[in-house]
């Protein structure tokens, strides 16, 4: 991701993907110079069980019969599966602390 210095409030706090999650309490991912990079490679995730344990920011919020707001280990990628009992959604959130306002946000995503 690539911070440009270009009108979004300083107090930015954006959660992509969860807007409606109640569940989410995540402290969100600093922003604190333009011009900077924020990658996410999801080393940290659990291997071996379960688990609700997420990087710096990120969410997990589920509705339905089965939510748990959990994740099962999966060859080192983060995702579920949307059933007709599961609506799974998962989000990272941001704080614009760069003292200036930006008006753009570039995000990427690559396999």
């Amino acid at each position: 991701m690539t911070i440009a210095r270009t009108g979004i409030a300083p107090t930015l706090s954006l959660m992509a993907a969860l807007a409606t999650a109640t569940a989410s309490t995540a402290a969100p991912v600093s922003l604190t110079a333009t011009g900077s990079t924020y990658t996410q490679d999801f080393t940290t995730l659990s291997k071996t069980v379960a688990s609700t344990a997420l990087p710096t920011g990120w969410a997990i919020a589920e509705t339905g019969t089965s939510a748990n707001a959990s994740y099962t280990p999966n060859a080192g990628a983060l995702g579920s599966l949307q059933s007709a009992t599961l609506m799974p959604m998962f989000g990272v959130g941001f704080s614009n602390d760069t003292g200036v306002t930006l008006d753009s946000l570039q995000i990427a995503h690559s396999r």
